[in-house]
């Protein structure tokens, strides 16, 4: 991202603009100064400081922006003690600068487990709603291919080859029996 030319001439123009509430300076030249023009800003809840060049006399213009709810500021020159006392007073606002994740974990993937055994093409893990309740073929007693499944009675019936769930299909009764119990 290139810096573009911004400075007080323009933020003191975005001051000025009552229904302002999201403010991206990312990678502009503005210091304190030029910052200070958006000092009580009624509206301003979200505003970019990242890759700017402030120093912390900047923290009195972000003290003074009373609707501002979320600032984003790595790599602004703000130093860490300006960092602490920004979260500190300022409880409430979300400050992210690179420096703390402040995502809760969505989801935790499952530990992969290496073993010398291939999987088998198109295998389901187990507990899947559509994994084959069977691990034999109730027509021949073979290896069941999980490519090979109909549903009976609501549940997923596992064969070992394309031709067995057509003989099972047409007396499904004769091999019920060799499934699995529920």
């Amino acid at each position: 991202m290139t810096s573009a030319p911004i400075g007080a001439p323009t933020l003191a123009l975005a001051a000025g603009l009552p229904h302002l509430r999201r403010l991206d300076l990312r990678a502009t030249k503005i210091g304190d100064a030029a910052l200070a023009k958006l000092a009580h800003h009624a509206r301003l809840e979200e505003l970019v400081l990242a890759q700017t060049a402030l120093s912390d006399a900047s923290l009195a213009t972000l003290f003074a922006l009373p609707a501002l709810k979320r600032v984003w500021v790595w790599h602004s020159g703000l130093s860490d003690a300006a960092l602490a006392k920004l979260r500190e007073t300022r409880p409430q606002l979300r400050v992210d600068a690179g420096d703390k994740p402040d995502a809760a974990v969505a989801e935790v993937e499952p530990k992969v487990v290496l073993t010398s055994e291939a999987p088998q093409a198109g295998a389901l893990p187990p507990g899947s709603p559509d994994a084959p309740i069977n691990t034999t073929c109730p027509v021949t007693g073979d290896p069941v291919n999980p490519k090979f499944t109909v549903k009976f009675e609501g549940r997923v019936v596992g064969f070992c080859c394309p031709n067995c769930p057509k003989t099972f299909e047409a007396d499904p009764k004769l091999y019920a029996a060799k499934l699995p119990k529920n």
